[in-house]
């Protein structure tokens, strides 16, 4: 894909599935990677590439990855296809979570699974965005939590004393020479009062203009999580729950999307065998 200032910075600028291979050191096929994390294994040491095409790198170490006829692992041997797992369309791809990334962060060690990261072209991606909000609605009314976070606040408040300093600072730092008298005077013995001194420096006045005035918000709490912690009370086990809620979602990109062009043995289903296992 060719790198073009005309693309939005979030449209991807090279494939996304290198499809190289990454073997366990007796030779068995842990998963697809990219070039990327070839490399790193290659450069601490781990592995050694053995085979140039496709890329394939064997690790030189006794790995852990246990159950590997589980479908779920399987999934992650496949080669896949940089299209837009809807429609087909290789051009200005993006990458897009199937569940919403407020919400993967709380799944626990499923988190950071790539199976519920797709490809779209950029009017599937807007079109799934669409129809995910209505999930998000549907989800916030029936187990009574806000869609946003206007009950807890903002994450970050504003202190407004810092917030002054640090205004008399730039002010000060910027524009100096066009300010009155006065004005100077002021907005001086307000950085002088804030450091407890009594000679204000230059380099007081660049403190004070890089002053950080948001502060945490010790009520806030994340839509996110707001809604993870009302579904998992709801549904008694965490470790069930989050694989529920992670089928709920891949379930309605299914039926809303009706995608025809899906990695193989991708399923609403991916990891519950793992659990089991």
């Amino acid at each position: 894909m060719k790198n073009s200032k005309a693309h939005p910075p979030y449209i991807l600028q090279k494939p996304l599935y290198d499809n190289c291979q990454l073997l366990d050191s007796e030779g068995t096929l842990l998963s697809t990677c990219n070039r990327k994390k070839v490399q790193w294994y290659v450069d601490k040491g781990l592995g050694s590439v053995i085979k140039e095409n496709p890329v394939t790198l064997q690790l030189n170490f006794s790995t852990n990855y246990k159950d590997q006829g589980c479908p779920s692992k399987v999934y992650y041997c496949h080669d896949k296809d940089n299209i837009c797992v809807v429609c087909g369309c290789s051009n200005l791809l993006l990458r897009k979570y199937i569940v919403p990334a407020e919400y993967r962060k709380y799944l626990g060690g499923t988190s950071h699974s790539s199976h519920d990261i797709l490809l779209f072209c950029k009017s599937c991606h807007d079109e799934l965005n669409k129809y995910q909000h209505e999930l998000k609605k549907s989800l916030c009314t029936k187990y009574k939590v806000p869609i946003n976070n206007a009950e807890t606040g903002p994450k970050f408040l504003p202190n407004e004393d810092i917030k002054k300093v640090q205004q008399a600072g730039k002010a000060l730092k910027k524009h100096r020479s066009t300010l009155p008298d006065f004005r100077i005077k002021e907005f001086s013995d307000r950085i002088k009062n804030f450091y407890n001194i009594e000679i204000l420096t230059d380099e007081d006045i660049d403190k004070a203009s890089k002053e950080i005035y948001l502060e945490t918000n010790d009520h806030y709490e994340s839509h996110g999580k707001q809604l993870m912690d009302a579904y998992k009370n709801f549904n008694c086990d965490d470790m069930l729950a989050s694989k529920k809620f992670e089928k709920l979602w891949r379930q309605h990109f299914l039926d809303s999307m009706k995608p025809k062009h899906l990695p193989l043995d991708w399923s609403v289903d991916h990891g519950f065998d793992l659990v089991q296992c």
